[in-house]
This record gives C-alpha cells, structure tokens and sequence, in this order.
C-alpha cells in the first residue's frame, strides 16, 4: 500500500478527523481579548479553553469530534509544534503523535495552508520507511522556516470564520469586520489595553496602562508612512520614558529615538540608521549635557517594570559608539564592549557576574571571529521545585465548578526525585531559571486524568515533565464535604546548581 493509499483509507476511518456539528464545543471568551490578540498569543487563548474542555489524549477520541474542522486545525498542530520546537520531528514521532498526523494533514489543508501540509505530509512518508531518519533533522530546520506563518494562516481563518471557533462571553457570534477600540483588563478592573480596530483588523494602534491606571505605552500608527509605528513608553508619574520608530512586520528601528530620566530632563536623542543607534545629544539629570553634536561620554540608566535598572557607560564619537563600554544590572557587571567607531573591535566579554566570564568574544570591525564560552559551574546538577496552586476566579473564568478545599499534592519531593532533564538543556543559560506550567485534571481518588500545556520559556523541559505528570498523587478536592473531581496549576521550576 503506498503514502497515497493510506491517507485514502485514513481519511475514512481516521477516528481523530470526526466532526458532529450537532455537538460543536465552542467557548465563550473575552470579546476584548479575542480582537486584541495576534499571533501565538491569540492562538493559545482559542486553544486553552478547548485543551481544558478535551481533556488531554484520553478525550480525543470521546469528545474530539465536538471539535470542527478548523478547530482540529489548532489543537492537533499545536502538537506539532511545541514536540518540533524542543526536540524536533524525531521526538515527535518517537512520542507517537503519528496517530494525529492524517488529522493534522486534513485540517491544515483546510484552512488552506498547502505548504505546510505538505511538509507534514512528507515527515509522515520519512517516518514511514525509517523512523530513525537523519533525514528529520532537514525537516525540522524547514519546518522553523516557515511555523509562523501557520500561525498566520490560523489567525486569519479564526478572523473571517470565527463561528466555527467561538461565541463571546454572552454566546454572541463576533463580527468578523468589527471596527472600534477593544478594551483588556486588570484584576482590579482598570483598563490594561486599548486596541484599535479596522474592519476586523489592528490598525497599529493601541494604548497600555499599569495596575494603578498609569500609562505605561502608546502605539502611533503614522498614517504618513507605510506600516511605521512610533512607540512611546512612560514613567508612572507621567513623563515619557523612551521613544522610538518601528517599520515593517519585523519591527525594524528607523528615524527618531530619544530617552529621558523620570523628572522630565532628555536623556539622550538621536536616530537609528542601518539598524545603528546614533547619538546626537545627551544629558545627566540635572540637566548638564554631557554629549554634544555626537562626542562625549555617557552614563545612561534604563528600568523595567519589575524595578530592574540597566545602565550603559558608553563615550561616544561622531555620534557612535567608540572605546570601552560597559553593561550593569541592578549594579553588577555583565557586559564589557571593546568599540571602535561604532562597531565592536577586540575581545569582548559577558559575565555571570564579575567574578565569573560567561563568554568571551573576539571581533575585528563588527566582524566575529572566534567565541568561547564558559560554564557556571564546572559540575552542574539540574534542581527541581514542583509547586501548585488553584483559585475560584480561574475556574470561573473557564466555566469549571470550583471546590471548597482544592487537591493537595502528596508525593512531592518523590516527583522532584524523578525528573532528571539533562543539564545541557541548560548550555550558556547556566544561571537562567526555567519554569513550566500544566493544567492538571485530579480525579476523586487524587489521580491525575489528563493534563493541558499552559506555558513555558523552555519547551524541551515539556519531555520530562509530561512523563512525570501522571505521577503526581493528590488529596482529593472537596466540594459540600464530598470528595469531587478537580483541577490544579501546577508549575516546575529547574535551575543548576553546583561548585
């Protein structure tokens, strides 16, 4: 039987590709967020409501056929990706996510995204005829060449067929050619975004606001120039924070830029040129300028809503970067830059922090030479944390009964024991800690029953967690003093440690 034969047999009995429109699951969501998000953020706010609802594997095949077409689309390519991204094709079918791949074939065919159908389609015939092809390493790096754009073709489906997906939070159907401002939220209530909108698209600009109500950004679309946008970020007191001008979907640097300190005073002005920050003027706080017509010496001091403070000691001349500059966070050293006019020249070096070199680089005029890298610790052993937590509000938001007394873990420390991820996950992010987060469905016997991926800023630490996961035992939740079904967000956290 050949490739073309098995997706002619597959599309018949593929148990995954079943849709019955008369059970169609579609979730109510935020009206203001299904506007305002793009991209894999707008992607995984569809895809949450529907993972928690399936329930994992074990629900695919009793509850997936609630799910259309484009639906499919989605959830079984979402697979693909975060399997694709950490380990690459190998891994996914060394994980047995074949079964899905006729579904995944069909779906993205259907929303008419060819290229990356076909790219499946040929993983499928490599797994086919050696599963241990090195053939999948050259899959893999075509597939990251073009995943974005997947993601493109589904938020364009979901934004002319977003019936197929879901309702709003009232069950009303969304207009696929809205225009306005939609609004996102804080906690508290106050307004966190305001997106603008023209017939069903962002027009480029939109507003940001901290907890408090303070501006925290605007986006001007400068109607005047083709798809340019001036960002402008401020202070809570209301003074504005840095400036700048971005063109294109890659959100390149052009034109104008400036910086000011909190009391007001311009920190420094210039403008980006061939991706190159030139600095025409500068000032300390008091208002003493210490760059002049691009030649001088400056200190210049940057920080982030968490309070970190970055502070960039640069002299410059004829507006570029020229001699040593150096780098700090929160007043440790982390960086020492060799520049000479505007480029880097010499060795150049990053540090863990200034007793410990994390990598030395060598350059001659913005050329790259050579790189050495250096460990942390010589020794390095992975340390886990589990952690857990649950609240009314989360649930709530999913349309997800709530319990009086939510699952408490029992094995902890014994999980922690078996996870062992390999420390070169951790190569040249020794100090960086990594962080992933499931929704994890517990039955009333404390069993965990299924699972749904929530986030994660390393996604090859998603293979040792899955297989730990059902491992974890509970108490069970407890709802009117009965022992009841529920849900847990539980996070794992590695980082190394060593001598």
């Amino acid at each position: 039987m050949g490739l073309f034969d098995i997706f002619k047999e597959t599309r018949n009995n593929d148990p995954y590709w079943a849709f019955d429109r008369s059970k169609h699951f579609r979730p109510r969501l935020n009206r203001n967020d299904f506007y305002r998000l793009e991209g894999f953020d707008f992607g995984w706010f569809l895809l949450e409501p529907i993972s928690v609802y399936i329930g994992g594997p074990p629900g695919e095949l009793i509850k997936g056929d609630q799910m259309s077409p484009g639906q499919k689309a989605l959830y079984y390519w979402w697979y693909v990706d975060v399997q694709v991204r950490s380990g690459g094709f190998t891994q996914f079918y060394s994980k047995k996510f074949d079964k899905y791949v006729p579904t995944i074939i069909k779906s993205l065919e259907e929303i008419r995204d060819k290229k990356m159908a076909k790219l499946i389609r040929r993983t499928f015939d490599t797994f086919k005829v050696d599963s241990s092809s090195i053939e999948f390493d050259l899959l893999s790096k075509e597939y990251h060449e073009i995943n974005g754009n997947t993601m493109d073709h589904i938020v364009s489906y979901v934004r002319k067929h977003p019936g197929e997906f879901c309702v709003d939070e009232n069950g009303n159907e969304f207009d696929p050619n809205f225009s306005g401002q939609c609004e996102g939220f804080h906690p508290n209530g106050l307004v966190k975004e305001i997106v603008y909108y023209a017939n069903g698209l962002p027009t480029g600009s939109r507003e940001e606001f901290h907890e408090d109500g303070a501006k925290k950004l605007t986006v001007q679309k400068l109607f005047s120039e083709e798809d340019t946008r001036r960002y402008t970020w401020y202070f809570r007191n209301g003074n504005p924070k840095k400036q700048e001008q971005r063109q294109g979907r890659d959100n390149k640097l052009f034109g104008d830029y400036k910086e000011w300190f909190e009391n007001g005073q311009l920190q420094i002005e210039g403008e980006y040129n061939n991706d190159q920050l030139r600095i025409r003027n500068g000032w300390i706080s008091s208002g003493r300028q210490v760059i002049k017509d691009g030649n001088g010496y400056i200190s210049r001091h940057n920080s982030d809503d968490e309070g970190n403070v970055t502070t960039h000691e640069q002299r410059y001349a004829n507006y570029v970067a020229h001699g040593t500059g150096r780098t700090y966070l929160n007043g440790v050293l982390k960086a020492i830059d060799e520049m000479s006019h505007g480029k880097r020249h010499g060795v150049c070096r990053t540090l863990y922090n200034e007793d410990a070199v994390r990598s030395e680089s060598t350059y001659i005029h913005g050329n790259l030479i050579s790189k050495v890298d250096f460990p942390l610790y010589e020794n390095p052993t992975v340390s886990t944390e589990i952690t857990y937590e649950m609240q009314d509000e989360w649930l709530i938001k999913k349309d997800l009964p709530t319990a009086d007394i939510y699952p408490v873990m029992l094995n902890k420390a014994d999980v922690e024991d078996f996870i062992n991820p390999p420390v070169k996950l951790f190569e040249g992010e020794q100090d960086k800690e990594f962080n992933v987060c499931y929704f994890v469905n517990v039955d009333k016997e404390g069993n965990v029953t299924a699972f749904a991926f929530l986030l994660s800023n390393n996604p090859a630490l998603s293979f040792p967690v899955e297989a730990a996961i059902s491992r974890l035992k509970f108490e069970p939740a407890i709802k009117d003093s009965k022992k009841t079904d529920s849900y847990v967000v539980v996070n794992f956290k590695f980082k190394l440690t060593g001598g």
